[in-house]
């Protein structure tokens, strides 16, 4: 094949991607380019040889913001740490528990939701799916958050830090954005005991601030904005269950049809059909009126409550956007907004997720070494680490144990 086919593949394959892919494509060949031009200046730490990797740019970026902070906010920064400790130590118990009720769930709950699930930019049925461009954009932003709040804490207690800077994680090529700050771990070894603790606890709790002040404007905006943007029509059918007992399959109703009134009253929002619906009982003949017909339905017994009338479709409300916001605003402000909704969305659960597992105490990550410190506070050196590292391997053991229940049922007949 000449070089002009091969061009002529790439380009309809990027042609045919959807805008979001596009925009982590263009940003993998950028990370790439940049890469291969600062070569010299690299800190390339290799996991499996070139294949994956992870690429370190050190320096002092926002170390200065972190000397004025700490000088500016000291007894703020003081409480923070402190509330940082005792919610770290809360988030230690949380873990435990749900780790444990996991495990629980799995054996005797049945068809009870994973209590753990990795979080990957790939669609596969035992990881949270976060779609490519969400994952590059919500990394870096909850890394620089975590890392900052480090390095701005041990500067509160005099603590140097030696550098700071950003990187990215690689397969094969560069993916992921990163960011870390690094403090004088002989200083910070020297510091109180809550000295280090606040250090410790800072970057987690900053995600988990973050993930609630972010939660709280979503909640705060986003109806209003739904409100000015979307207009609810009814309930759309999505699925007709192919069985002659219902009434929907029995006389004809197809997927696609928008239900406008149950028995004459007018159908705005889903909700409004199920409780309808939940007032009626089997045998009741109702009025359906869709876009495409009207129907007189006798409704059947609802199979995980049989004191229920049941159609026999799958719904969802259905929405368009209204005329006049795209007049106002243009055809593509829609689905430009819909994609800010979709990052704070993921900003939110990944700041949460990433902060409360930064709480666990295994090893060398936060809450191991929250807990490392604690333990010295109150035992011999030696007694302290034996202590540290049977409670580690224990909640590493937990957390192995719950990823392994994903892979459970491919596993076993």
């Amino acid at each position: 094949m000449d070089i002009s086919g091969i061009s002529q593949i790439l380009v309809t394959f990027f042609t045919e991607m959807e805008f979001s892919t596009k925009i982590a494509f263009i940003l993998i060949v950028l990370f790439t380019a940049f890469l291969l031009y600062n070569r010299k200046n690299l800190d390339v730490q290799k996991v499996i040889s070139w294949v994956l990797y992870v690429v370190l740019f050190r320096g002092k970026y926002g170390i200065k913001s972190m000397d004025k902070w700490s000088k500016r906010f000291p007894r703020t920064l003081r409480y923070a740490g402190i509330f940082g400790i005792g919610l770290g130590y809360l988030g230690m118990v949380a873990i435990g528990v749900v780790l444990v009720k996991g495990l629980f769930d799995f054996f005797f709950v049945p068809d009870a939701l994973p209590s753990v699930m990795p979080v990957l930019p790939i669609n596969v049925s035992w990881a949270v799916h976060v779609p490519l461009l969400y994952f590059i954009l919500c990394i870096p932003i909850l890394a620089a958050v975590h890392e900052f709040a480090h390095g701005i804490i041990a500067r509160r207690y005099d603590i140097p830090v030696k550098s700071s800077g950003f990187g990215f994680i690689g397969l094969i090529v560069p993916i992921l954005p990163l960011a870390f700050v690094e403090p004088d771990d002989k200083k910070l070894r020297k510091a109180k005991p809550n000295e280090q603790l606040s250090v410790y606890a800072a970057g987690a709790t900053s995600n988990v601030f973050l993930a609630i002040i972010l939660a709280a404007i979503f909640f705060l905006t986003i109806p209003a904005l739904a409100n000015n943007m979307m207009l609810h029509e009814g309930a759309k059918i999505v699925h007709v269950e192919e069985n002659d007992a219902y009434p929907a399959y029995a006389e004809g109703v197809t997927a696609d049809e928008l239900i406008l009134s149950l028995d004459g009253v007018e159908i705005e929002y889903l909700t409004n059909l199920t409780m309808m619906l939940h007032d009626k009982g089997p045998g009741e003949t109702v009025q359906l009126e869709t876009d495409r017909a009207n129907y007189s339905l006798t409704l059947a017994p609802h199979p995980e409550n049989p004191e229920y009338g049941y159609l026999g479709v799958n719904l969802v409300d259905s929405v368009v956007v209204k005329q006049e916001f795209i007049d106002k605003w243009g055809a593509k402000m829609p689905g430009f907004l819909m994609w800010i909704v979709g990052l704070m969305k993921w900003l939110i659960i990944l700041n949460l997720g990433v902060g409360l597992f930064n709480f666990i105490p295994i090893g060398p990550i936060d809450g191991g070494r929250m807990m490392i410190v604690t333990l010295q506070k109150y035992f011999p050196e030696k007694k302290a680490f034996k202590i540290w590292k049977f409670i580690s391997t224990v909640f590493l053991f937990l957390l192995l144990l719950n990823l392994a229940t994903l892979f459970l049922p491919y596993i076993l007949p």
